[in-house]
């Protein structure tokens, strides 16, 4: 810490600075090994973090942030534009002109090349099923037995991936909407799946859109999906389908946008960024950009 009890924010993400600006009070909502979630009066949701990744609504401090020791589920923070303040602890986090307000970059769609494109699209997922295929083959090692139950468990519940695919494939906007309604709140954690794949589906909207369906708006849909969200999964969910809804994301979900659109770094490697991303959001937002993608009748002329 910089002195007793203060911390400083190497970095804020546009969304977060902007709830320091508008909100006053919040809670300490949940934790996970990298650091905390807090969600105001008003359901907006922050993300307090000593992890280097920046996201939309992450607040990155410098120093040892001691979340485990110090701070309860409930714990109450006065935000102000310069700083947080933990009011049963003696912890500040400063806010100061050197912290690094982070946006994600625009996407240069200049010189798009469809089938390079595509081939990326078909790179990660090859990457996707091998991970996942080794995550099922350490499930049976480990506890055998469990994969089964697993399997019996998918089978009794919808198949969000490929219910998204088949109302894509409809081009029927009432369809897309009911497949995205129904996908609010699936699974456990603080980020269902369900809500993760929605992220990366309204990301990939945002980006290729108006390339992969050039007959076909999401506009509405997704105004609607956002509002919805708000009152079908949590809070967090919510904030993060509404950044995702403007193409914004954590900095390792938008390095695999840039990558599908100009390439550089090796599959295995964006890979690499999306598994450190909670226990499964980053395969499940890749699952929902890989919806969008494969559905585009502009790429199935190419398949």
């Amino acid at each position: 810490m910089d002195d007793a009890g203060y911390l400083t924010a190497a970095a804020i993400g546009h969304g977060a600075r902007e709830i320091l600006q508008t909100e006053t009070d919040a809670s300490v909502w949940g934790d996970t090994s990298k650091g905390l979630f807090a969600v105001t009066d008003n359901k907006k949701a922050l993300f307090i973090s000593q992890q280097p990744f920046k996201g939309p609504l992450t607040i990155n401090v410098n120093g040892n942030f001691p979340w485990h020791e110090k701070l309860s589920h409930g714990t109450h923070l006065v935000l102000a534009p310069d700083q947080i303040r933990f009011i049963q602890s003696d912890l500040i986090i400063k806010i100061t002109p050197q912290t690094q307000v982070w946006t994600p970059t625009i996407l240069n769609m200049t010189g798009f090349d469809l089938k390079a494109f595509i081939n990326r699209s078909k790179l990660i997922e090859d990457e996707m099923i091998s991970q996942l295929s080794n995550r099922k083959s350490d499930l049976t090692s480990s506890k055998p037995g469990n994969l089964a139950i697993q399997d019996q468990t998918q089978e009794n519940n919808p198949n969000i991936e490929n219910n998204l695919k088949s109302a894509l494939y409809s081009r029927n906007e009432a369809a897309v909407f009911e497949s995205l309604s129904n996908s609010l709140g699936y699974g456990e954690g603080l980020t269902p799946s369900g809500d993760d794949l929605i992220c990366g589906f309204l990301l990939a909207a945002h980006a290729w859109e108006e390339i992969l369906y050039p007959d076909f708006s999401f506009k509405k849909t997704i105004l609607k999906i956002v509002e919805t969200a708000r009152k079908k999964t949590t809070a967090l969910s919510a904030n993060l389908i509404a950044c995702a809804a403007s193409g914004s994301a954590d900095e390792r979900i938008i390095n695999c946008v840039k990558w599908f659109n100009n390439g550089g770094l090796s599959a295995a490697l964006i890979m690499e960024e999306l598994l450190s991303y909670g226990s499964s959001s980053g395969l499940d937002t890749l699952a929902g950009m890989l919806a969008f993608i494969q559905a585009s009748p502009i790429v199935q002329q190419e398949l």
